[in-house]
C-alpha cells in the first residue's frame, strides 16, 4: 500500500509535465491493483485507506485521460472517483471530484454547469480547496456572461488562498495569476488584465514545467490581445501558437480545444493573417 501511495503521489507530480500516453498504462495498472485489494476481506481501516486511494486514481486517471483526449474515458474515471467519495465520505476527495465535473463541463462548453458544479463542490470540499473551486468558477461564470458571479467567485478565491497552499495540490501564487487571466480573458475590457496576469503564470508555470497552465495562460493572454477598441489578431495568433508550443512534449486536449475555439470563433475576421494561418496548419497538425 505504501508503494502504491507513492506511485499516486509520483502521478500527481507528473500529470502536467508527461505525455499522457506514458503516464495512463502504470496508472491504470496501479488503479486496478488498489480495487483488488479492495475487493479482498479487509479491516476497516485498511478498506478506508484503499478506497480513499483508490479514489484519487481515479482523479488522476480522469484527468490523464482528458490531457490526452479521450472524454468518454475521463467521465467515467470521474464517476468513479465520486463513487469512493460518497463511501469514504472524505471532503478532499469529494473537492477534487468536483473539480473534476467542472472541467469536464467547462471542456464541453458548458459554462454556468461548470461554475454550479465548482461553487456545490466548495460547500462540501475542505477548505484548503476553497480557493481552487473559486477560481474554476469564476473563470467559468465569466466564460457564461455572469460577471458579477465571476467577480464575487474571485474574492473568495483571493480571501483563501493561505488555505490553498497547505492542500497536497497547493494552490499558488501562479495559479491565482491563472486563473485571474482566464476570467479577465471572458470579461469585457479586462484584456489588459488578462495579459499581465497571464504573463505572470506562464512564467512561473513554465519554471515549474506545468505545461499546461502554461498552454492556458498564453491562450488567456491571446483573447486578452483581442480585447479593447484595437484588436491585435497577429499578437493573439503568434501567442496562442506559443501555447500549442508550450505542450508540444506533452500533448493537452483541454489546451488544443481551446486554441481551436479561438481560432474558429474569435480569430475568424482575420482568417487571412499569415499568422492566423499558421495558427490554423499547427491546429490541423495536431
Amino acid at each position: 500500500m505504501t508503494e502504491l501511495e507513492l506511485q499516486l503521489a509520483e502521478l500527481q507530480r507528473d500529470r502536467w509535465s508527461v505525455a499522457p500516453a506514458v503516464l495512463f498504462p502504470p496508472a491504470f495498472a496501479g488503479w486496478q491493483q488498489v480495487e483488488t485489494m479492495l475487493n479482498r476481506r479487509v479491516l476497516l481501516p485498511t478498506a478506508r485507506r484503499l478506497t480513499l486511494m483508490a479514489g484519487h486514481f481515479a482523479v488522476e486517471l480522469s484527468t490523464v485521460a482528458r490531457f490526452g483526449g479521450d472524454d468518454r474515458l475521463g467521465r467515467r474515471f470521474a464517476d468513479i472517483a465520486e463513487e469512493h467519495a460518497i463511501a469514504a465520505r472524505d471532503a478532499r476527495l469529494t473537492g477534487d471530484v468536483a473539480g473534476l465535473q467542472a472541467w469536464i463541463a467547462m471542456d464541453a462548453g458548458q459554462w454556468s454547469v461548470a461554475a454550479d458544479h465548482a461553487a456545490l463542490g466548495r460547500a462540501s470540499a475542505d477548505r484548503s480547496q476553497h480557493a481552487r473551486l473559486a477560481g474554476y468558477e469564476a473563470a467559468a461564470a465569466a466564460e457564461a456572461g455572469d460577471h458579477q458571479r465571476a467577480a464575487e467567485a474571485t474574492i473568495v478565491m483571493r480571501a483563501t488562498k493561505a488555505a490553498g497552499r497547505l492542500n497536497p495540490k497547493p494552490w499558488g501564487d501562479s495559479d491565482e495569476a491563472l486563473y485571474i487571466a482566464l476570467t479577465s480573458a471572458a470579461t469585457p475590457g479586462a484584456g489588459g488584465i488578462a495579459i499581465r496576469h497571464g504573463e505572470q503564470a506562464a512564467t512561473a508555470f513554465a519554471t515549474a514545467r506545468a505545461h499546461q497552465g502554461v498552454g492556458l495562460a498564453r491562450l488567456s493572454m491571446a483573447r486578452g490581445h483581442l480585447g479593447g477598441d484595437h484588436p491585435e489578431p497577429d499578437a493573439a495568433a503568434a501567442t496562442a501558437i506559443e501555447a500549442l508550443d508550450a505542450v508540444a512534449a506533452s500533448p493537452n486536449a483541454p489546451v488544443h480545444l481551446r486554441a481551436s475555439r479561438l481560432y474558429q470563433e474569435q480569430l475568424a475576421p482575420w482568417s487571412r493573417e499569415p499568422l492566423v494561418q499558421e495558427l490554423g496548419r499547427r491546429l490541423t497538425a495536431v
